[in-house]
């Protein structure tokens, strides 16, 4: 999917936010793999 829409020059917004200490919470990042 993500190599599908950059390869057409778009963008895909992943919705992941980091903590305030800049870490990304255990639960997004399964999600990310």
């Amino acid at each position: 999917m993500l190599v599908d829409i950059v390869s057409r020059g778009g963008n895909l917004l992943l919705n992941i936010g980091p903590r305030s200490d800049g870490t990304i919470p255990e639960i997004m990042k399964k999600s990310l793999e």
